[in-house]
């Protein structure tokens, strides 16, 4: 079944020549699965200091190890949440009913381009593993700090120029500065909110006022890049591994006359359903390698 997975665990016997069916009736399988445990609580009973996930233990562990020896990760990677479907009652596990999984137990996951290198259990009653017992001056969240437990697992990273792409959930100046003491660049969209923004690119964004489609802003500081560019939205972001003025030619598609942005995008295009534009290469690979925990998921 793991060879050859299927979208509903019916169709191994009814809709495919699978060779499960060769071995065993559905309803064989379903005796096996229902008193199938991966940790018996009777030989392994939980004990004190066991983390809430001890039940998938030591498979998880096992299956941990291998993803980060099996893989030499490539130099862009993406950090977002992931979900494992559940719809059985647990205090751990969260709904999400704007998600494609709506329910089941959130993981933080290192991807790369849909491999899962390295990932820390969240639940809603206890947080992020490793970061409960957090000390009180650390001035990092939560959000960034899992990021940056999840970058110090990557191997050599003095020798390899990795680069982390990070949705607005994420990034913030404290910690970008944090993974360039990593040697480790960030590319990320950021919210208004976030730590350290200028105040300059605050006011862009909220202002009411229309920009001219492909309007850039960039404020440089510490190093750090700041930027504000308008696309069919106003994006607002932070990089420490990219420029923002070397542009690349990709064919874009027109919006709709009845878009909240057409009155910005259309004009661009005139006549024409779709044309070639120039868009920043950091955003170019942000839409590119930002998708990386969605493939695995």
């Amino acid at each position: 079944m793991g060879i050859q997975p299927l979208r509903e665990l019916s169709d191994h016997w009814y809709h495919l020549k699978s060779p499960v069916a060769s071995c065993f009736t559905e309803r064989c399988f379903k005796q096996i699965q229902r008193a199938f445990a991966i940790r018996d609580p009777n030989t392994s009973p939980e004990q004190p200091g066991d983390p809430w996930w001890f039940r998938v233990e030591p498979l998880a562990t096992t299956i941990r190890k291998a993803c980060q020896k099996y893989w030499i990760p490539g130099a862009h990677l993406a950090v977002d949440e992931g979900m494992i479907p559940y719809l059985g009652h647990t205090r751990h596990a969260i709904k999400a009913p704007h998600k494609p999984i709506k329910q089941g137990y959130k993981i933080w996951a290192l991807a790369d381009l849909g491999y899962i290198f390295n990932w820390l259990w969240y639940s809603k009653a206890q947080g992020t593993e490793g970061l409960g017992k957090r000390s009180r001056q650390n001035t990092m969240a939560d959000t960034q700090a899992l990021v940056i437990s999840l970058a110090k697992s990557l191997p050599n990273s003095a020798a390899q120029d990795y680069i982390l792409y990070l949705d607005n959930l994420f990034t913030n100046g404290l910690l970008a500065k944090a993974l360039r003491e990593l040697d480790i660049g960030v590319m990320g969209t950021t919210r208004v909110k976030a730590l350290d923004l200028p105040p300059e690119l605050i006011q862009l964004k909220q202002a009411k006022e229309p920009l001219k489609w492909g309007y850039l802003k960039i404020i440089i500081v510490d190093n750090i890049l700041y930027f504000l560019w308008q696309d069919n939205n106003r994006v607002l972001g932070i990089t420490t591994a990219y420029n923002l003025t070397d542009t690349v030619i990709r064919t874009r598609k027109r919006p709709s006359s009845t878009s909240t942005s057409a009155s910005i995008t259309r004009p661009v295009f005139g006549d024409l359903p779709v044309k070639k534009l120039p868009i920043p290469i950091a955003i170019n690979a942000y839409n590119h390698y930002m998708g990386g925990v969605d493939t695995a998921n």
